[in-house]
């Protein structure tokens, strides 16, 4: 048999249909974009976080300065089923100005999947990232807020994140804050 629709119905219809597409860009967090602190390389996705900066005296008199972050590097679940194995060397390099970083972690290499069932503990990894810095002139630049480039590099293709301290905080940015001109 059909029924037939009255207006009252057709209406509680249509509001019940405006009420889900509007609560789906919310759930979706209207757009899904990157975060920030987030940089898209092809089929994963790499988070910088917990940067901080250090200064070491060392016995002899000298000092040894360097930058350290954590980084999530999550392999994209809807990639196609795949392993891969990523070298940790040239994965992570810096810079402050002309002036290039040291990376001395990560090293070896890490073993990613997005297979089915494998995906829930082979698609995320976690690495400490840690740099050292040359100069102390350079360690000086980053407190007065200059940026530390960091590009990232996974499969050759690469994308840049920016550390920059301000305060005693430290951002990760996915845009250089350096005033243009």
């Amino acid at each position: 048999m059909a029924e037939k629709m009255t207006r009252r119905t057709f209406m509680k219809s249509a509001a019940a249909a405006a009420a889900a597409i509007s609560l789906s860009g919310i759930l979706a967090g209207c757009g899904g974009g990157l975060a920030q602190d987030e940089v898209k390389l092809g089929a994963y996705t790499v988070k910088l976080y917990s940067a901080n900066t250090h200064a070491e005296v060392q016995g002899t008199g000298g000092s040894s300065y360097k930058i350290t972050a954590k980084a999530d590097i999550t392999f994209d679940k809807n990639a196609g089923g795949t392993f891969q194995e990523l070298p940790c060397t040239g994965m992570f390099t810096g810079k402050i100005g002309a002036v290039s970083l040291n990376t001395t972690k990560p090293t070896g290499s890490l073993t990613m999947s997005n297979f089915a069932g494998l995906n829930w503990f082979m698609s995320k990894a976690t690495v400490d990232v840690e740099m050292t810095i040359p100069t102390e002139e350079a360690y000086e630049k980053i407190a007065a807020g200059t940026p530390v480039e960091v590009t990232v590099r996974l499969n050759n293709v690469e994308g840049k994140l920016y550390i920059v301290q301000k305060g005693k905080t430290f951002l990760v940015l996915n845009t250089d804050p350096t005033p243009a001109g």
